[in-house]
């Protein structure tokens, strides 16, 4: 219930809540939050004996998260080292009790892992499994949430970057000061992560060569050597060939 009303904070908070809601109700040693992208584990959250932790990426082949991924429903394990003999993880933190539920996306991806686990044998039982999966959806509706918001943000930079070069393709002015603006519109959107050296080119039919028109944070040796590119010559000049 305190996990259903809160308000105002990031997935990552909500993670810790999750995890030391599990330890604390289990009466476990540690519980995780992990991500899945692709064949890595990120682990968000890591609670161990009170303390938070950030344990950054692993594989996800041969583990039991990617055991819990595979099955898409609860895994669970005793003398987990034994089953596990070559996952670092539970070698180095010597455990025998494990327990994970799959966190399901709206679509039924697995987009990650709820774990329970401990150093002693636990016998967890259905009330204890379904309390996890009950905390899986939670996790799952925050990760949705956030990327749902990613989106929207995406599309509005975007608006924003369209609408900034449309206006300055707008005005009457000379075209390779019109083309030079453009292009420094276009470095600057942050969402495209651009280097800031770039170029325009106008062909030149007569010669098929590429004419460089407009550019920015370029040296001045740089500019004289693309001042003119042969069509079908270097990058730019497949792309003009191509089309």
């Amino acid at each position: 219930y305190e996990l259903g009303v809160v308000i105002g904070k990031t997935s990552i908070e909500i993670a810790d809540l999750i995890v030391n809601t599990i330890a604390s109700v289990l009466e476990i040693r540690m519980a995780i939050v992990a991500k899945i992208t692709e064949d890595i584990t990120s682990i968000v959250s890591f609670y161990n004996d009170g303390n938070i932790l950030r344990k950054g990426d692993l594989p996800l082949k041969g583990t039991p998260c990617g055991k819990v991924k595979e099955a898409k429903k609860a895994c669970q394990y005793h003398n987990a080292l034994e089953h596990f003999p070559h996952y670092g993880f539970f070698q180095e933190h010597k455990i025998n009790t494990y327990l994970g539920v799959p966190i399901l996306s709206t679509k039924g991806e697995v987009i990650g892992v709820l774990s329970a686990m401990d150093t002693e044998q636990i016998d967890f039982s259905e009330e204890d499994i379904e309390l996890l999966y009950t905390l899986s959806r939670r996790i799952a509706f925050e990760w949705e949430q956030e990327a749902y918001i990613k989106q929207i943000q995406y599309a509005r930079a975007k608006l924003e970057a369209l609408y900034k070069i449309a206006y300055t393709l707008s005005q009457s002015i000379d075209l390779k000061e019109l083309l030079n603006r453009t292009l420094k519109t276009i470095v600057e959107i942050d969402f495209l992560k651009l280097k800031k050296d770039a170029m325009i080119f106008l062909l030149d039919e007569t010669s098929q060569e590429l004419v460089l028109t407009a550019h920015h944070g370029l040296s001045e040796e740089a500019i004289r050597y693309d001042e003119r590119v042969k069509v079908g010559e270097c990058l730019c000049g497949h792309v003009a060939r191509t089309g």
